[in-house]
């Protein structure tokens, strides 16, 4: 996807989330949105794919790792 701000349809597509709760998490400040012309809502693509990122877990590998090297 080589688009730079989505609109909420392709919000929604891109990522899965149904359209009630995309308007939750505007309504909520959980993520960032643009309304340039006052009606229509716009997300940056930057901004959809951190908040996407967000609440990681360690793999299996990564967590045997790390104890690993805190148990030397």
């Amino acid at each position: 996807m080589n688009k730079k701000m989505l609109t909420l349809e392709e919000f929604c597509n891109y990522t899965g989330i149904a359209k009630s709760y995309a308007y939750k998490l505007t309504s909520s400040g959980k993520i960032k949105f643009y309304r340039p012309f006052g009606k229509l809502i716009y997300f940056d693509i930057e901004d959809v794919v951190s908040f996407l990122r967000q609440n990681s877990t360690d793999s299996y590998n990564e967590v045997e790792k790390n104890a690993s090297h805190r148990l030397i």
